[in-house]
Parts: structure tokens; sequence; C-alpha cells
């Protein structure tokens, strides 16, 4: 009777181990939910939390190719956010064990992350690379570390993307199709040049719409040759999901429309007509690597004013009211230091 009350009595007496719940959700190449699990325990060791604990990981992969992760912590009616940057998505993840790891129990978390390698010779090592992420102790909470407790990691100040409006410069050679600036269906080339950030890009373009033939109904023979050159400026918002981009541009541009008569036509010389357009359209872009980028898009082309050419007094062109535009081109990013 005495030992089953000693027994009783100590079991009231030890500590009740509460849950810890992990809910992380990560691009493929990033670490599993269960080998993070396996992080956090190697953190805390014997150690197990009093309350229960809930944390959620919201893991990205960002538009330079670093990895960016939002890191919610819960525990006894504390909550606590953290946003998370690195260039490795291991290194994100060892991060965002170790805060969950801090909330649990801070001395035993911070001591093993920071424990000293074993070395054969006693001369001092040269300190190791880390990764550009500084983790903070949660900052409410039943076992939260004082205020003053240096980070985990010293490292300095992370570079979050979300810091800087201009993410790069960008490079792009692009070919398509046109319909409706020239006589007929034709195709079209161009390069562009421009700047890049989270959310939008802005680019400076030039292109050249292939001369197509054209004719007037009533007059066989008066026929010309009509093709487009032309500079645009263009600006988008730019959605994106994980390694694909969705831009929305709009752009104004100008530039000439160049006819020449051809065959045997009543007068067969060259003209220039001037050429200002809006155009808007929906594009996509994929990075299979950080660097580069494949894009694909279709513009709707308005011309402010549609010149006409003519052959004495019959018409050989002008421009439609709305035309049609598609491009497929390969873009080279480079990254601005910050």
């Amino acid at each position: 009777m005495g030992v089953l009350l000693v027994a009783v009595v100590l079991g009231w007496l030890a500590p009740a181990r509460a849950s810890i719940e992990l809910d992380w959700e990560a691009p493929d190449e990033c670490p599993t939910e269960p080998e993070v699990r396996a992080t956090l325990q190697e953190l805390l060791g014997s150690a197990q939390a009093r309350e229960p604990v809930a944390a959620t990981a919201r893991v990205q992969r960002t538009n330079t190719g670093e990895y960016a992760a939002h890191l919610v912590v819960e525990m006894a009616g504390h909550r606590s956010d953290r946003d998370l940057v690195a260039a490795e998505c291991d290194a994100l993840a060892e991060a965002a064990a170790l805060v969950i790891a801090v909330t649990v129990d801070p001395a035993q978390a911070l001591d093993d992350a920071m424990a000293p390698v074993d070395a054969p010779a006693p001369a001092i090592p040269e300190p190791a690379p880390v990764e550009p992420v500084v983790v903070d102790p949660v900052a409410a909470g039943p076992g939260s570390p004082p205020a003053s407790m240096p980070s985990a990691r010293a490292a300095p100040p992370p570079r979050r993307a979300t810091t800087r409006r201009i993410r790069g410069v960008h490079l792009r050679a692009f070919g398509g199709m046109d319909w409706g600036s020239v006589p007929a269906i034709t195709g079209a080339v161009g390069a562009a040049v421009g700047i890049h950030g989270r959310w939008f890009r802005g680019e400076a373009a030039g292109s050249w719409t292939f001369a197509r033939e054209g004719g007037a109904p009533s007059e066989p023979e008066a026929r010309g040759r009509v093709g487009l050159g032309a500079l645009a400026v263009r600006g988008c918002g730019v959605p994106a999901w994980r390694t694909l981009e969705f831009p929305l541009c709009a752009a104004i541009e100008a530039g000439a429309l160049q006819g020449r008569g051809v065959g045997e036509t009543v007068d067969p010389s060259s003209a220039h007509r001037p050429w200002v357009a809006v155009a808007f359209g929906p594009a996509l872009a994929w990075l299979p690597i950080p660097r580069l980028a494949v894009v694909v898009g279709i513009d709707a082309v308005m011309p402010v004013w549609r010149a006409r050419f003519l052959i004495g007094d019959e018409q050989v062109h002008r421009p439609q009211p709305i035309g049609v535009r598609a491009g497929l081109g390969l873009e080279f990013r480079f990254q601005v230091p910050p």
C-alpha cells in the first residue's frame, strides 16, 4: 500500500508531457515534415513540452532563387510569427526547427545548437560559414528566453527579398506572330531589357514585324509591301507561385510603318507612316533555374492612329482597329546586389 501511494504521488509530481504539432508545407526539393521533426527532436534531446505547441510553416521559393518561410508558433495562448529567408532550403528547415525548439525549451535547444565541435588539435578552427538566417527567440509565452539573449546563430541580418524593391535586371530575346499591323499574318522578332521586383517588372523593347504584301480589291495591279519597326515601354504586375509567374502587362509603343510599291503598280515608290499604339495582355513565365525564364505572352494591340497606304487612289493597307500579337522568348536574369 505504501509503495502504491508513493508511485501515485511521484506520478502526480512528474511533469506532464504535451504534444508538439507541426504543419510543414514546402517545395519538393526541401526537407520533408518527418525530416524537420527529426531535426527538432535532435535539438530538444530529452526535453519535453509542458504545454501543447502548434507550429505551422509555409515555405516558398522567391524570384531570386532564395527560400522564404512564414512560421507561426503557438503555445499556451501565445502566438509568435517569424519570417525566415535562406539561400538553401535545408538551412531554412534547421532555422525553423530551432525556433520551435527554443519555444519548448530555450536552454536545451540553444545549448545543443551552439555546442562546440570536438577538434583533434588544440588549434582554434576557423568559423564555418553559416546561412544568412537570424533566428530570434520566441517573443512571449512560457519558456521564452530573456530579451537580452543572443540569436541562436551569429550571422549578419538576412537579405529579405521584401526589403528591396528592385531585385534584378533581365534581358530577353523573343519571336512570334502578328496580325493586324501589316497586310497579313506575319512573323516578328525583338529584344527587351528591363528591371524586376517581387511583384512587378518594367522594360523597354524593340521589335521588327516582317513586311507582307497587300493590295486593292478593285485594282489587282496596285500592290505594296508593308512592315513595322517599333519601340515599346511596358509595365507589368507579376503574381507568382513557386517557379511560375503570371505577368499582367500594359505597353505603349511608337515607330514607323514602312511601305513600298511592288509589281506593276501605278506608283512603285516607298513611304513611311507614323505608328503609335497601346497594348494589353497576359503572359506566363517559367523559371526552370533561378537565372533563366521561358516567357510566353499574347497582347491585344490598338493603334492610336491608323495610317493608310495608297497607290494612286487605291488603298493597299490600313492597320486593323485591334490586332493580336503573340510571342515566345528566352529571358536571362541578373540579381542586383542589396
